[in-house]
């Protein structure tokens, strides 16, 4: 019977088999670092395309550098600044509901009030439209109590 581990591993074979871990989990992390302003871009044109197709006039323009959102904020998704709007951002977050995820933008004004949730694809449209409003205002009272 053959064994799982064979007896022959040396220290070596262990040593070598954990250095091509933290080699790839390093390679990961810096693609995964250096890769952001092309990962933000992308993100950028698929919200402006769906919103273009949804008859929504609000486009994104650039991504709010972490330091001028507060820490609470930054944690809950991907600020963005509004095109030809004076002070005005989108937070990018993801409502989870009924066992899915969905994705939904959140307009703020300059003071830190959220005008609106808007749901970014059909099927958030749908779930939304089914749950009770007070949920639909707890994520605005928390997204505007992160912003204080």
């Amino acid at each position: 019977m053959k064994k799982f581990f064979p007896e022959d591993i040396t220290l070596r074979d262990g040593a070598y088999f954990l250095g091509w871990i933290g080699l790839t989990i390093l390679i990961a992390a810096l693609c995964w670092f250096l890769s952001g302003s092309l990962r933000s871009g992308i993100m950028i044109n698929a919200v402006n395309r769906t919103n273009f197709y949804s008859r929504e006039k609000i486009n994104l323009e650039k991504l709010v550098p972490s330091k001028e959102i507060p820490a609470n904020a930054a944690r809950m998704g991907s600020w963005y600044t509004v095109r030809n709007s004076e002070g005005s951002k989108v937070l990018l977050f993801t409502v989870f509901a009924q066992g899915a995820f969905l994705p939904c933008m959140a307009l703020v004004d300059r003071s830190g009030i959220v005008e609106e949730i808007l749901p970014l694809n059909v099927h958030a449209e749908s779930m939304l439209a089914k749950l009770p409003p007070g949920t639909v205002e707890i994520y605005k009272y928390r997204i505007e109590e992160a912003l204080r």
